[in-house]
């Protein structure tokens, strides 16, 4: 009994300790860059950063907009002649406006099972500013003109609860917080 144990004994070291011992790697190994930056992952081109900062110029842009709603941008095209921007922009959430209104210009995604995915194809609204290339972001969009394409009154805005929280508070009058 005792060499059949003592017999056990040996094959469970030799299964355990080559099983327990590390690798080692030989040479430089390149480690990867495993932070994944979030903040300005999108082109200062495509917006202007100081619209919406002061209080006065964001009282001005939402009081003259006629439709403010988020959306995911999901495609940009340029129009060199025009010097704007083409967006298609999927509709998350209509802040300003009547929706009703608004369904005339939704076109909706028949590909996908979700058929809940609305979309309007929107030019901006800045012909002086740069040319944006950069898309998959979200935004907050001030509609001006309901044609279509939808007109723009300023480029797209990334998409902040901070400036969610601002522009409702100006739609609902409550200017002391904006400032």
């Amino acid at each position: 009994m005792t060499n059949l144990y003592l017999l056990a004994l040996c094959v469970a070291i030799l299964v355990i300790l080559p099983a327990q011992s590390q690798f080692q790697i030989k040479g430089s190994v390149k480690k990867r860059n495993t932070i994944i930056k979030l903040e300005n992952s999108f082109s200062s081109k495509c917006y202007n950063g100081s619209v919406l900062d002061k209080g006065d110029s964001l009282k001005r842009i939402v009081y003259s907009s006629r439709f403010i709603f988020t959306g995911k941008i999901t495609r940009v095209r340029t129009r060199k002649r025009e010097k704007r921007s083409v967006f298609r922009v999927l509709v998350r959430r209509v802040l300003k406006g009547d929706i009703s209104v608004l369904s005339d210009l939704l076109n909706f995604e028949t590909g996908t099972s979700n058929s809940s995915r609305a979309y309007v194809i929107a030019k901006g609204g800045n012909p002086l500013g740069g040319l944006c290339s950069s898309h998959g972001w979200a935004a907050i969009l001030f509609g001006e003109r309901l044609s279509s394409p939808f007109q723009l009154l300023v480029d797209p805005v990334p998409l902040t609860l901070e400036r969610v929280r601002r522009v409702r508070s100006v739609i609902k009058g409550r200017t002391s917080t904006i400032l």
